[in-house]
């Protein structure tokens, strides 16, 4: 009744496909949702650890999924149940299996896109992979989970259809906090929206500019040969987190490129490791020091983020990327 009486922050999908828990309790509910995310978490990680035919890198791996289930990032998202884990292990699924599983991938895709801050750059990446059919695909699956959304709330139409898009856009932002440039922020942000958010920048430039930036680092990374599926998957949630506006539970997202980067040079993995773990672990330790987000913290992550990009083009340039 919640879900389908609220506004709609995500897209309709992904609440057609959690309704079955509202016929449960509460407390149910919870531990089915957060069950459902621990099982995705070990599909993926079995998915991932089974194309691997080097052990010492199986190990590496382990060690990285173990990071990520520390991290502060991974434990806020499960205590608040929140949907980046769920949308990880959706869009994980449609990549390692849509080559197999063709038209059942696209169903994984339609919920993987529920996040609109991910939405943009995963659709993109479709868009510029040539692989249309999926996108028809994508669109007709979100459009009947809408249909259903519709049917059951009994809500308008139209004004549903562009609610995520409005809560993105016009929703509980920094601004309507009434936060300066000198305030408090959220902790975790680190990316152009919310820094261009906070200078008080009109709402034009901050949706247009990221997502133009976007468009042309995708196209700059479409250049390079040799990517792969884990490839993708890291630049997807890179950008994902580099331009839309998030939380620091977002960051689970950057698990892809730690595993990628257990591929890279010696000095390019370090650095990797460095930058994701201090995205992964700052928000205790600055709550342990009593230390608040603010405009300078936001705009380190967002130059970690592009030092982090360029990290991954350099590997892959000079073909110290392993692509076995």
């Amino acid at each position: 009744q919640f879900i389908f009486t609220g506004i709609p922050v995500y897209y309709h999908s992904v609440y057609v496909l959690l309704s079955p828990l509202g016929y449960l309790d509460r407390n149910t509910a919870i531990i089915i949702f957060q069950s459902m995310n621990i099982v995705f978490m070990v599909i993926f990680y079995y998915l991932y650890s089974k194309s691997i035919e080097n052990d010492n890198h199986r190990f590496h791996v382990m060690v990285a999924f173990l990071l990520l289930l520390s991290s502060t990032s991974f434990r806020v998202a499960m205590g608040n149940g929140q949907l980046s884990i769920f949308v990880l292990s959706f869009y994980s699924f449609f990549l390692f299996l849509s080559s197999k599983y063709v038209y059942s991938s696209h169903l994984l895709a339609s919920v993987g896109i529920a996040k609109y801050s991910f939405a943009p750059n995963f659709l993109l990446h479709i868009l510029l992979s040539r692989k249309y059919l999926s996108l028809v695909y994508i669109f007709i699956i979100s459009l009947v989970c809408m249909l259903i959304f519709e049917y059951i709330s009994n809500s308008n139409f139209f004004s549903s259809m562009f609610s995520p898009i409005e809560i993105w856009t016009k929703g509980d932002t920094f601004l309507n906090r009434g936060v300066t440039p000198d305030g408090p922020l959220a902790p975790g942000n680190g990316d152009l929206m919310s820094i261009m958010k906070v200078l008080e920048f009109k709402s034009l430039y901050y949706l247009t500019i990221p997502i133009i930036l976007s468009i042309l680092l995708h196209l700059f990374y479409f250049k390079y040969e040799g990517r792969d599926i884990l490839y993708d998957f890291g630049i997807i949630g890179l950008f994902s987190l580099m331009f839309y506006q998030h939380l620091f539970y977002d960051y689970v997202l950057l698990l892809p490129l730690l595993l990628l980067s257990f591929k890279f040079n010696k000095i390019s993995f370090f650095l990797s490791y460095m930058i994701i773990c201090y995205a992964w672990f700052s928000p205790t330790i600055f709550s342990f020091f009593g230390i608040g987000a603010t405009l300078i913290n936001i705009i380190f992550q967002f130059f970690l983020f592009i030092a982090l990009f360029t990290i991954v083009i350099y590997n892959l340039s000079t073909k110290s990327y392993d692509s076995s």
